[in-house]
């Protein structure tokens, strides 16, 4: 059970850091996709 509730946090920050850098540096990538599924 702990093991779920720490990838539940972690894979939202890995998101959300990927979506950072790839907006940073100009790469689209799944954080782009996530945010065009997400509007």
């Amino acid at each position: 059970m702990p093991v779920i509730t720490y990838l539940g946090p972690a894979f939202v920050g890995i998101i959300t850091g990927s979506m950072v850098i790839e907006t940073v540096f100009g790469l689209p990538r799944h954080g782009q996709t996530f945010r065009q599924r997400r509007a």
